[in-house]
């Protein structure tokens, strides 16, 4: 997913076509911090006198509650706090969820190349609609790239772009969703990693992280 955050300036001496170019960092007061805590991110475009970042507080962990509207944030050109150049306000921040274009896909799953095992997870609709967020890798680290569309769940090897999971999420009763196959890549070269318990720690880590920065 991309992570948005809007900035309402409340005092600089610089205007807000000059802070367009220097494009300052973000920083704002953890209360359990005894620093002021950096926002990773970069500054996109103004829209309404506001500054809008697409920014990494997700990735780094940091929940909604504590970057959220009203939180004071400091402007600085650098990431180091240094040459402080502004102050002001998160105005709104918002997720956008992730989408197959949002990364080079070189192999999808098909009939073809892909083994399909019985296999079952269920989940409750809020699950669901974390799932829905996916993930589009920041580091070289984060090895996955995923993605929701029309109730099928897919994840691809970030530094090859091919897809090592794929699963369809049914509706069932009660409001929830349910997992009854999974399509595992058959590629020998990839069978080291198609492993439908791998596949489960990936799903579960993935809400698990939503739940813990949409809070």
């Amino acid at each position: 997913m991309k992570e948005y955050t809007a900035i309402k300036v409340t005092a600089s001496n610089y205007q807000i076509a000059e802070l367009l170019e220097l494009k300052p960092h973000l920083s704002f007061n953890d209360e359990n911090s005894t620093r002021p805590q950096t926002i990773p991110g970069w500054l996109v475009k103004e829209d309404n006198g506001l500054l809008i970042y697409e920014t990494q507080g997700y990735y780094e962990g940091i929940p909604l509650s504590q970057a959220n509207q009203g939180t004071k944030i400091e402007l600085y050109k650098d990431w180091r706090q240094k040459n402080k150049v502004g102050d002001g306000l998160i105005h709104a921040k918002y997720f956008v969820k992730a989408k197959r274009n949002d990364w080079k896909i070189k192999v999808e799953l098909n009939e073809s190349n892909s083994l399909i095992l019985p296999f079952y997870m269920e989940f409750s609709q809020e699950e669901k609609e974390l799932l829905e967020y996916g993930n589009i890798p920041q580091q070289m680290e984060d090895k996955w790239f995923s993605y929701l569309e029309n109730n099928v769940i897919h994840f691809l090897r970030s530094w090859t772009g091919i897809e090592i999971f794929k699963a369809n999420l049914e509706s069932t009763a009660n409001d929830r969703w349910a997992i009854q196959t999974l399509h595992l890549n058959n590629d020998p070269e990839s069978l080291g990693v198609s492993r439908s318990n791998l596949f489960k720690d990936l799903v579960e880590l993935r809400i698990r992280r939503m739940q813990n920065v949409t809070q």
